[in-house]
């Protein structure tokens, strides 16, 4: 159907009227009147009894079954311009087979049966109006087959998808569980070498080591976890542009603290402050640790936290907010294995986290997420000396 037509022309052109003449279409068209339905209208609900059909001039309609197993609704179909709708109830004159919902703002043509009878009686010629219906109803009848296998199909290769998701999830979980029994033992190495980042850098390497392999053992696309070209530059920008306002927040906190005397003696910038040992605080080693913090740290950070747990989670869950669970989820898990640096570390973790997952649930691209981290992180530790704060 050409969409420039006009609601008379689309109702003329129908293909429930192929093989009729323009005189008898017209003649269907006199005792037929013309709806209109905002989107999310339902025009007919399923078990109705059916007193007419409609034809479709403009818009888009909908066609869904109910499940009184799972008590939710199924799309089984689309109308569109020129078919008509409702017409099986004219047939066996039986309750509505499905409900149909206006997917956009729509108008169509409604034709009661009576009226129709009625018709009929003065033209007996528009007996193949009835043929026509019953060819249209064998049609919708073979396009339902197929999209209920098609359905099925969708069903079976999401099930299995899921099942994957889980063990891959359950092992992720596990090696997250094993490192919390080992906390004890990463606390007292703490105090005893000359910085975190001995710690925290084999550590998250051998992490995403395993997540590496775990992704490549349950044969894992890649997209799954977030390391796709898909969405790239719209993940970048969104990243770089929100992260000012977290810098912006950053500076008003150190401020604030210096202000009420919180942090007394304390400059505003204090960027070698996260050295504790006095030899590393030097522009080169400063250099080195940002651009091993950017390129290695914080990348695979928001592998495990972004691409795996809560990417993961995101399609598992079948919860309505399975998108807010998620995020919530993941950065529980996530903010949990920093408990070992400070409790005020691990909130902040958290919280910051929580943005990231937001982030990242944009545009599902661990690039935006990466770079959010990367600045706001090298920003407030390396810059603003927060780190010298919080692990005092």
């Amino acid at each position: 159907m050409d969409p420039k037509r006009t609601p008379h022309e689309q109702f003329l052109s129908s293909s429930l009227f192929r093989g009729l003449s323009k005189d008898q279409i017209e003649s269907v068209f006199s005792i037929a009147e013309e709806l209109r339905i905002e989107k999310g209208t339902y025009l007919i609900r399923e078990g109705e009894i059916g007193k007419e059909f409609y034809v479709l001039v403009e818009g888009e309609l909908t066609v869904s079954k109910y499940d009184s197993k799972l008590d939710e609704s199924h799309v089984i179909g689309k109308i569109r311009l020129g078919q008509p709708v409702g017409e099986i109830s004219l047939i066996d004159n039986g309750p509505r087979s499905a409900s149909v919902q206006a997917a956009t703002d729509a108008r169509l043509y409604r034709i009661t049966f009576d009226d129709l009878t009625q018709l009929m009686k003065k033209k007996p010629d528009l007996i193949a109006l009835q043929l026509r219906l019953s060819e249209n109803i064998g049609s919708a009848l073979r396009h339902t087959d197929e999209v209920a296998i098609e359905a099925l199909r969708n069903q079976v290769t999401e099930l299995r998808t899921r099942s994957k998701m889980g063990t891959f999830l359950i092992g992720t979980i596990t090696i997250l569980s094993f490192y919390v029994f080992i906390l004890p033992l990463l606390q007292y190495l703490m105090k005893i070498v000359p910085s975190t980042s001995v710690i925290s850098i084999p550590l998250t390497v051998t992490m995403g080591a395993v997540i590496y392999a775990l992704t490549r053992h349950f044969k894992m696309p890649l997209e799954e976890v977030g390391i796709t070209t898909t969405n790239l530059k719209a993940s970048c920008i969104e990243g770089i542009a929100f992260s000012f306002p977290w810098m912006l927040f950053g500076v008003s906190l150190k401020l604030f603290l210096i202000y009420f005397n919180v942090i007394p003696n304390k400059p505003l910038f204090d960027p070698y402050s996260i050295f504790p040992d006095p030899q590393h605080r030097t522009l080169s080693y400063w250099l080195i640790s940002n651009a091993i913090y950017c390129l290695l740290f914080v990348p695979l950070q928001e592998l495990l936290a972004r691409g795996v747990l809560q990417g993961l989670l995101e399609k598992f869950l079948l919860a309505k907010h399975r998108v807010i669970i998620s995020i919530v989820m993941s950065n529980l898990i996530f903010a949990s294995i920093h408990v070992f640096f400070s409790v005020y570390f691990a909130l902040i973790v958290l919280v910051f986290g929580m943005f990231l997952g937001w982030l990242y649930s944009r545009n599902h691209n661990l690039a935006g997420c990466s770079i959010a981290h990367a600045l706001v992180g090298g920003f407030s530790f390396s810059v603003l000396g927060l780190a010298g704060i919080l692990f005092e």
